[in-house]
């Protein structure tokens, strides 16, 4: 049998996850509005732009949005194809972060909160977890969450031996008024050449 990898009650495999994306609510909170209001991007997401999370999985997010990391599928970086990927139109950012897991979306979504939770007393888990179906086929669960300064959601993917994250961060105002790209996007991940809505998620 396995020898569990288990700290302080949790599941070690999902450290670094939660870690990643208890630092990445942080740099939210506290940077990106700075940042976003100082610096101007001249990256932006292009009309059927796909990005790579790994060699088989991406996704589309909403056109004019800016890049802040992550790789088109039509680029070869040197580290190899895929990886995290961060977008934000200047004040919603939606981190996607892709990684091996072997559970099922529910056991993602919980290691995540688990770690969440355990570590910082400004977590809270918001309304009712819910499933989401990509368009091409894959079906995951997303929940709220909130924070002292900002909320979002969490949507988590488990397909062919890959966990992937996708971790919005916004305000109730910008959520609302974003929601259907946001839909959009989430229900892009999928092959690299699947093909956008008609909208082009924008």
């Amino acid at each position: 049998m396995p020898v569990e990898q288990r700290f302080l009650g949790l599941d070690r495999r999902s450290l670094v996850p939660g870690l990643v994306v208890i630092g990445i609510w942080a740099l939210w909170s506290v940077v990106v509005p700075q940042v976003d209001d100082a610096v101007a991007y001249d990256d932006t997401v292009r009309a059927g732009d796909r990005f790579s999370l790994t060699e088989d999985l991406a996704f589309t997010p909403p056109t004019g949005w800016n890049v802040v990391e992550g790789f088109r599928t039509t680029e070869e970086p040197a580290a190899g194809p895929g990886g995290q990927v961060q977008v934000s139109d200047g004040t919603l950012s939606v981190v996607v972060v892709p990684d091996d897991f072997d559970g099922t979306p529910s056991e993602l979504l919980d290691q995540v909160t688990d770690v969440d939770e355990a570590t910082t007393d400004a977590f809270k888990v918001e309304g009712e977890r819910y499933t989401v179906t990509t368009r091409a086929g894959a079906t995951g669960v997303a929940e709220g969450f909130t924070t002292p300064r900002s909320q979002g959601t969490i949507t988590a993917f488990v397909i062919d031996g890959t966990g992937v994250e996708f971790n919005v961060v916004g305000t109730t105002a910008q959520l609302a008024a974003h929601a259907t790209e946001l839909t959009q996007m989430i229900e892009s991940l999928g092959p690299w050449d699947a093909a956008p809505t008609e909208e082009g998620a924008s």
